[in-house]
């Protein structure tokens, strides 16, 4: 009982945390928000990387000794809060604008159908990977480890990318990238396969993330800009409760792979949402 009110917190702080960090990352530089914004992202991805190793290491019978480590970084987080620099600060709106909210939908509509196709696969990938493979509990952490150290590499890649190519392009490499991934997990059973098939993984949700983010942050105003970024990780965040809601029951009453199958559709409906999805700013090179 006292896990889900734990568990709303974490949320809470959490998302609080990612949107307005977010927000400041696209500040940093106009002219090169997208190498910025990868840079920031793949230092995201490095901290769940070194985290999912962490815990392999120290989770054995009990799982205590993983929110100890939660609590150091934490507590260095908060310390580097008070060295961050902000350069814009909208003053002049408060609360809830549901015009901008229309205005930004179809982006968020299209993270939420891959996105929560994926989250019901990480959710259940654990115990796939565990009970019906019978893989170690530290092979499973490296599994995700993996997945983490490809997005570290490809996150400022694929931002240095967004500044000289359609954004929109970056968004449907990670919508195919991601379907055919999918699709592939049904079909892989062997450990070294499923580490491989983290490269696709990573590299996918890597161009996919950064195509969308660049393209919500050039199409809002600075007044617009911190909500408009919070949409996206209200639109991560809804995923992860729809994604494994439909996983688990559909899990419970078949396998893995099936339930794989059922999610698919999804997956192939973001790709023609993305192709419905307008660019407001022309990139910066001849590659359009």
């Amino acid at each position: 009982f006292w896990i889900l009110f734990l568990r709303m917190g974490m949320g809470v702080s959490f998302g609080a945390i990612i949107a307005l960090t977010d927000s400041l990352a696209t500040e940093i530089d106009i002219g090169k928000r997208g190498k910025y914004f990868g840079i920031y992202s793949g230092a995201s991805c490095f901290g769940w990387g070194i985290g999912s190793l962490l815990v392999g290491f120290v989770v054995t019978e009990k799982y205590n000794n993983a929110f100890l480590i939660q609590i150091l970084f934490l507590t260095i987080g908060l310390i580097a809060t008070f060295f961050v620099t902000e350069k814009h600060t909208s003053v002049d709106y408060f609360g809830l604008d549901f015009e901008e909210f229309k205005k930004f939908f179809p982006f968020y509509r299209t993270l939420v159908l891959r996105h929560s196709v994926a989250t019901a696969i990480w959710a259940f990938l654990p115990l796939y990977l565990e009970y019906t493979l019978g893989f170690d509990r530290f092979f499973v952490s490296l599994v995700f480890l993996i997945n983490n150290s490809v997005q570290l590499v490809t996150m400022p890649l694929t931002g240095h990318l967004s500044d000289r190519i359609k954004r929109k392009y970056l968004v449907l490499t990670g919508l195919i990238g991601s379907l055919i991934f999918i699709y592939l997990f049904t079909q892989v059973n062997d450990f070294v396969e499923i580490l491989f098939l983290q490269i696709l993984v990573g590299f996918s949700w890597s161009s996919l993330y950064i195509g969308i983010s660049s393209l919500v942050a050039d199409a809002s105003t600075w007044n617009e800009r911190g909500e408009a970024m919070a949409g996206l990780n209200i639109s991560i965040n809804f995923s992860s409760i729809i994604g494994p809601l439909l996983g688990g029951i559909i899990y419970q009453f078949s396998d893995f792979s099936m339930m794989i199958y059922v999610l698919m559709p999804m997956s192939i409906l973001a790709i023609v949402s993305a192709t419905r999805l307008k660019e407001t700013k022309k990139s910066h090179n001849i590659y359009k």
